[in-house]
């Protein structure tokens, strides 16, 4: 299942971790405390083929990676997505710092 929100351009959409901790859950006001990482999972199409590396690595090739993104990286929207079942964040581009290969 797609989530049918789309990010405005320079930002993505990204599905929150719910634990950086094995058998730990995140609940109630601890929710604002998440980790600052989560799987991207959308990005605006004029997006996925910019690239953010000398190497010439786009911000398409994250879709579906972890990211990691700055601890108080002001979020413009924190909603719960009904189509994914999940928690979800638009994060500018910007505000990436790292993902998993």
């Amino acid at each position: 299942m797609e989530s049918n929100k789309t990010p405005m351009p320079g930002f993505a959409l990204a599905i929150i971790s719910t634990s950086q901790m094995s058998n730990v859950e995140f609940k109630g006001d601890d929710r604002f405390d998440l980790p600052s990482s989560g799987v991207l999972v959308k990005l605006h199409p004029q997006d996925e083929n910019k690239t953010f590396d000398d190497n010439g690595t786009t911000y398409g090739s994250l879709i579906n990676k972890t990211v990691m993104w700055a601890k108080y990286a002001e979020s413009d929207c924190l909603i719960f997505d009904n189509e994914l079942q999940k928690d979800i964040v638009f994060i500018a581009l910007d505000k990436l710092r790292a993902y998993e290969k």
